[in-house]
């Protein structure tokens, strides 16, 4: 007989801009451009959620993203 996991729930209230401040510097970009996101949560695999204030597009990344993915996503989130 397998034991499940213990449920981790859902993170709402405390932040973590590491994964953001990462890519942003990972792709090339200022780091002040973090201020055009909203951190809105963390899911329990530890994927932090960050609404992109002008085109209202998610994303989605953890502390280990790939340099090319967290680079790529950020690209696509961009106005």
């Amino acid at each position: 007989m397998t034991t499940a996991a213990p449920y981790r729930p859902f993170n709402y209230t405390s932040p973590d801009w590491a994964p953001l401040e990462r890519a942003v510097v990972l792709a090339g970009l200022p780091l002040r451009r973090c201020a055009d996101y909203m951190w809105m949560h963390e899911d329990p695999p530890g994927v932090h959620y960050y609404k992109n204030r002008a085109t209202r597009r998610y994303l989605q990344l953890t502390k280990d993203t790939p340099e090319d993915r967290a680079c790529r996503l950020l690209r696509e989130v961009q106005p």
